[in-house]
């Protein structure tokens, strides 16, 4: 059967544009890791009042990830200048100025070239023709980044999933390597104990052997692993499962990494056995190698 990948990285671009009725809009998106959501969005200041919008976008999306959405306007025809005359103050100036000519008697008359140089009576605003249409635009090129960026990340995502099974995979082999060896070692404890007992008394006291017997079976007791074998062998199939959950699993895994190297740390700690040894130190390095991957999985 045929996996289907679900796991996402947390990190991608994704970029949109559109360009209708004479107005050009860029979208550009990327994320990188983050322990949770942290959106940024920004845009030229005319259009701030969009921004909450632009973030319930991203935030419908993603779960994870430090996001910057950058929102460009190229061409602003849809915001057309506009020049405000103060007719009030120019009418206070020309009565003012009439004022003036009456009471000394000037001859000049007032002319267009006065009414230019008067402060505050021109003023040059931008206008909104179509709000509505201008926000159903930003909101339709933001989407599109989004869904640009998901894309990648889903791509991310697969990659990530296959380096994480053969990971596992290596680990399942070095488990069973262990598993096998630890049988094993309940015959070589007794041979150990019979040799270095031979060796301290040069084979001049004969002990019994049940007491030997005895030694080894507490010597045994202080090396079992089986159950951290078992519990290891759990957690495996635990991220095969999570690694197809849907949703972010990023610290789900995280937590089942941590579990897995406790459990290898005491079949170090209890194993005493180079084979086994070696096989720990095997499986602490794919671990290790999990651990840098999921740390990018949302």
């Amino acid at each position: 059967m045929e996996v289907i990948f679900v796991i996402k990285s947390m990190t991608g671009f994704g970029k949109a544009s559109l360009k209708e009725d004479g107005l050009s809009v860029l979208a550009e998106i990327k994320s990188v890791n983050n322990r949770y959501l942290d959106v940024s969005v920004r845009l030229p200041h005319e259009f701030i009042q969009y921004e909450e919008g632009i973030k319930r976008i991203v935030q419908k999306h993603l779960k994870r990830g430090k996001v910057d959405l950058f929102i460009t306007i190229e061409n602003e025809a849809e915001l057309q200048k506009q020049v405000n005359v103060n007719l009030d103050l120019l009418n206070s100036y020309i009565h003012s100025l009439e004022s003036i000519k009456n009471i000394h008697n000037l001859s000049t008359k007032i002319s267009l070239d006065h009414v230019l140089q008067l402060p505050d009576i021109f003023t040059i605003s931008k206008r909104e023709t179509n709000a509505p249409q201008l926000e159903s635009k930003l909101m339709k090129v933001s989407s599109e980044a989004v869904h640009d960026l998901v894309s990648m990340r889903e791509k991310e995502g697969e990659v990530l999933y296959k380096n994480i099974k053969l990971y596992i995979n290596n680990i399942e082999k070095s488990v069973k390597n262990v598993a096998v060896q630890f049988k094993q070692l309940e015959p070589t404890y007794k041979k150990r104990l019979h040799d270095r007992i031979a060796e301290l008394l040069h084979d001049k006291i004969e002990i019994e052997e049940s007491r030997i017997l005895m030694e080894v079976a507490l010597i045994a007791e202080k090396s079992n692993i089986e159950e951290e074998i078992i519990r290891l062998e759990s957690h495996c199939s635990q991220l095969y499962s999570t690694l197809q959950e849907q949703g972010p699993v990023g610290r789900k895994l995280d937590f089942l990494v941590q579990e897995m190297n406790r459990e290898i740390n005491t079949i170090g700690a209890k194993g005493n056995d180079l084979v086994i040894n070696q096989e720990v130190i095997n499986v602490k390095s794919e671990l290790e190698l999990i651990r840098e991957q999921i740390q990018n999985i949302e």
